[in-house]
């Protein structure tokens, strides 16, 4: 059975600065479904081959195409072929406005034109995270994720940073490893989030000096595991970026994840691996004997 998805309108709110907005023409056309988390652009369709169903589109300005021609019936027959296949919603790349011969295309077909600043690529995937996020319950990050003292915790940092040398030797100190660069983040029942590494790179991890390994053949068994539920973030962070912000000892806050609030502590960066891997055991250590709470 098909999920029951959301409407266009839902996918919009909140979402406006995210996905680069700068003018809406919905209509009724708002109310349209969104099932499929799966964008398609212009040159998927049209004289180009069939477009896929229920699929939200992109068209880009800058290219050629029946949308963006001066003859409004040229683009009036291109969107009744675009209804044909259902598309629920239609984005406009690259541009501040719609075209003055597309203004009353939305009311014909009910297919809702929306303009963004975001070029195809960019614009492409913040749908993509944000239909994941809205549709699926589910948000994709990067980072390495371990549980700690049966706490499941998120490091984070800049690429390079050491966040899998720190996360290889707190393995070492007796904590459990789940997946290291590319990290689904699941919405469960009530405000519960669990954690696994894709299904793709699941059960690998790139160390610098060795390149890429199956982490069953360097972990031993008993420290591996498939996923977590997700109770703190950890942002590994330069110690010269951190200090203009104060103290490291106050640099905690809270990450909003599909609406859940996600403890969130900087821990500061010297390029010390043993150093970060002994702070981030005290302040995981020190999170849980607080109740989990900061």
């Amino acid at each position: 059975m098909r999920a029951r998805g959301i409407s266009v309108q839902c996918l919009l709110a909140g979402s406006e600065d995210r996905l680069g907005l700068t003018q809406v023409m919905g209509g009724k056309g708002l109310a349209n479904r969104l099932h499929h988390v799966r964008v398609q652009h212009h040159f998927h369709g049209g004289v180009c081959g069939p477009f896929w169903r229920h699929v939200v589109l992109i068209m880009n300005p800058s290219r050629r195409g029946p949308l963006i021609m001066r003859d409004r019936e040229s683009s009036l027959a291109f969107l009744e072929e675009i209804r044909a296949a259902k598309i629920p919603c239609i984005f406009i790349c690259a541009t501040e406005k719609i075209a003055d011969h597309l203004r009353d295309v939305n009311e014909q077909t009910g297919i809702p034109l929306l303009t963004s600043s975001h070029d195809a690529f960019l614009l492409e995937s913040r749908l993509t995270g944000l239909l994941r996020e809205k549709i699926a319950q589910r948000v994709r990050v990067h980072g390495v994720l371990l549980n700690m003292f049966g706490l499941g915790v998120l490091i984070q940092g800049d690429s390079g940073a050491g966040k899998t040398t720190v996360g290889t030797l707190l393995v070492g100190m007796g904590h459990i490893w789940i997946a290291d660069d590319a990290i689904d983040i699941k919405k469960r029942q009530g405000k519960r989030l669990c954690a696994r590494g894709i299904k793709s790179t699941r059960n690998l991890i790139d160390l610098k000096a060795s390149g890429i390994l199956n982490t069953r053949d360097i972990f031993d068994s008993r420290r591996l595991a498939e996923e977590t539920d997700l109770h703190l973030i950890l942002e590994m962070q330069h110690r010269s970026d951190a200090s203009s912000r104060g103290k490291m000892e106050n640099m905690r806050a809270f990450r909003e994840i599909m609406g859940t609030q996600v403890p969130c502590i900087r821990i500061p960066w010297t390029g010390e691996h043993a150093f970060a891997a002994l702070e981030i055991e005290r302040r995981v250590k020190a999170f849980g004997s607080d109740g989990g709470t900061l």
